[in-house]
């Protein structure tokens, strides 16, 4: 499939669908980007790897995980709760920014505690857990454990989770909950 775009940054004339030296073509999975204008746009093609972004060493990086966290989950407003793949761990020591590791070198019991006192969701009273975007089943598992200790929570918002249960979570103290936009065939909360 092969679609032209106009650059309209360059001639408010052209349209879309013409070919013109103000035309850049898109095509296959990771962008193939042609121009004919001195090399506006980098070239790209499927066996090309797209630059990586400054974020991505973070992108399995949960926030009691780097180095010089101090946040716990009951001040954060809207956390990702996603867990992970399991290539995570080996790579939880090599990424280093600042010649320093941009996570810290807990392992073990002292990493699992530090894990629970910084995640502190049994004292949170208001839980904003929506668009977790959960595509796997590690990730649902996390999801629930998290939830599960969410005792103290009044406010809850798990809107938009494509959740499908709820069987075996209490909300002991929830007087309101928004579950819009879930796969859930009925509601019974204890």
């Amino acid at each position: 499939m092969s679609d032209s775009i106009a650059d309209s940054g360059h001639d408010t004339n052209s349209s879309i669908g013409t070919s013109n030296t103000n035309t850049s073509e898109i095509t296959g999975t990771l962008g193939k980007i042609n121009s004919n204008n001195n090399n506006k746009y980098l070239n790209y093609n499927n066996s090309d790897i797209l630059p990586k972004l400054p974020s991505h060493k973070f992108r399995y990086s949960v926030w009691h995980d780097l180095r010089e966290t101090c946040l716990s989950g009951d001040q954060l407003h809207a956390p990702r709760v996603r867990a992970g793949p399991p290539e995570k761990e080996k790579q939880f020591n090599s990424v280093i920014e600042d010649g320093l590791p941009i996570h810290h070198d807990m392992t073990g019991k002292r990493r699992q505690n530090h894990m629970n006192q910084l995640e502190n969701w049994e004292g949170a009273e208001v839980i904003n857990l929506c668009y977790q975007e959960l595509c796997h089943e590690y990730q649902w598992k996390n999801f629930y454990r998290i939830l599960a200790k969410c005792q103290s929570a009044v406010t809850i918002n798990l809107s938009y989770n494509t959740m499908v249960s709820l069987k075996q979570i209490k909300f002991s103290r929830c007087e309101y909950i928004n579950l819009h936009a879930n796969y859930l065939g009925s509601i019974k909360l204890n």
